[in-house]
């Protein structure tokens, strides 16, 4: 299984596998410059649920129905599965609302901005400053003390619940009649590709998801955090591709892009509560379909809150519209989610003093060079004074180079699971 499900995958290679992807369903059916949307997907499977009215926003979209059943069994197929939860369930929900609000106000998540940028749209420049702004600065939270709780080992209950649901979804769309779905025919909701193909790229999407941890957080948060660069350049990657693509097939252009809007206060302001919102939660909507294929309990809610956010979205007029200002309740939401993260901070800043070891760094996605490496790199920017907790799986090797390296140091190890603890103090 591993020759067709590989342990790993270089970052960039996937990066630009994803890109030709997504370019790929936006020129087979779906809207031009949003192959694939997490977020705008999600509102239109809430529509087409009948949880909404919006009748321009009702499909069952084959692509998330393949993301998470292409990273569910890239995950079985090498074993990788780790079920955990319990880092702060209820606020990962709220979060998740957040960045649907945010993601919707914009008309687009991280990925479609990227892809948006690609394609030549000026305003989506806009989107994306907010989007690493809000990243900054939740990276900067995180190192001030911000901690919201560890995960813990727990049943296969979200993942088997997630696979039950897309599964059911998997149904609806080869069989709507039977369940009376009424499909969009007007609007963003009516451009799709045929079925299977959607499938087909959504399951290989998940794949190299899941393979080469891929995300959009994950570029400047690790530059920020660990001067690892692998994410931004393939973040790079993936750009250069689909301006590449563009030029191409001559779909590049400033002006007249499907499906945006030109509120550049808004738009902004839009993606930096996407970015702050995404960064606590740990990863993009794509990272967490993958996340949540390993049976991740946190990022299962985080994507609940992403599929009731849509639904609210919509259902409360939030839903920014192509070429109109954005609404009263769309800047409402906004406001209200920055005031929310920002509240998230103070609170779990409070409580986080009272813990000697404060900062944490999860390297447990690594492989046992790359923890390693990272590591090293940790314990020489470590500045005086200075303590931070790394999160390391618990693998013998691990332990004995981690010893090694830690010589003439103050630290501690704690075994919590499969999890090995490092505290670390620079006195």
């Amino acid at each position: 299984m591993e020759r067709i499900f590989p342990k790993s995958l270089g970052i960039i290679p996937a990066a630009l596998a994803i890109s030709v992807v997504v370019f790929a369903l936006g020129q087979l059916g779906n809207p031009f410059n949003m192959g694939l949307c997490v977020v705008s997907f999600i509102g239109d499977i809430v529509g087409a649920l009948g949880l909404h009215n919006n009748a321009f926003s009702s499909y069952i979209r084959p692509e998330i129905i393949g993301l998470f059943f292409g990273a569910f069994f890239s995950t079985r197929a090498n074993a990788s599965a780790r079920p955990r939860a319990g880092a702060s369930p209820i606020t990962k929900f709220f979060l998740g609302i957040c960045v649907a609000f945010g993601a919707l106000v914009f008309m687009g998540d991280p990925l479609r901005a990227f892809v948006r940028l690609g394609a030549g749209d000026s305003n989506a420049l806009v989107g994306v400053c907010g989007f690493l702004c809000g990243v900054a600065g939740g990276t900067f939270l995180l190192t001030r003390g911000l901690m919201l709780g560890k995960s813990r080992s727990q049943g296969r209950t979200p993942s088997l619940f997630l696979l039950l649901f897309f599964l059911l979804l998997l149904l609806f769309l080869l069989a709507p009649d039977m369940f009376s779905l009424k499909f969009s025919v007007a609007g963003a909701g009516s451009f799709h590709t045929a079925p299977f193909i959607g499938l087909g790229g959504g399951l290989l999407v998940g794949v190299l998801l899941h393979r080469s941890k891929f995300c959009c957080v994950a570029p400047l948060r690790q530059l920020l955090l660990l001067r690892d660069g692998r994410f931004f350049y393939a973040l790079l990657a993936f750009m250069g591709a689909q301006l590449f693509l563009n030029l191409l097939f001559g779909t590049w252009g400033m002006l007249n892009q499907p499906l945006a809007h030109n509120n550049i206060l808004w738009s902004f302001m839009a993606m930096l509560l996407v970015g702050l919102a995404l960064t606590f939660a740990g990863g993009c909507p794509l990272r967490q379909f993958a996340l949540a294929s390993e049976g991740d309990g946190d990022a299962a809610m985080v994507l609940l809150g992403i599929f009731i956010g849509a639904l609210l979205a919509n259902r409360w007029d939030i839903v920014a519209t192509q070429g109109v200002s954005v609404s009263s309740a769309g800047k409402l939401a906004v406001v209200v989610g920055l005031c929310f993260c920002l509240a998230i901070f103070f609170f779990k800043h409070r409580l986080a003093k009272v813990h000697r070891f404060a900062n944490v760094c999860d390297l447990r996605d690594y492989s046992v060079p790359q923890s390693l490496q990272l590591l090293k790199k940790l314990l020489k920017n470590l500045k005086p004074l200075g303590r931070i907790t790394v999160l390391l799986n618990s693998n013998a090797d691990i332990e004995k180079e981690a010893e090694e390296m830690l010589l003439g140091r103050s630290y501690r190890f704690l075994y919590r699971g499969e999890t090995l603890e490092v505290q670390l103090a620079e006195e």
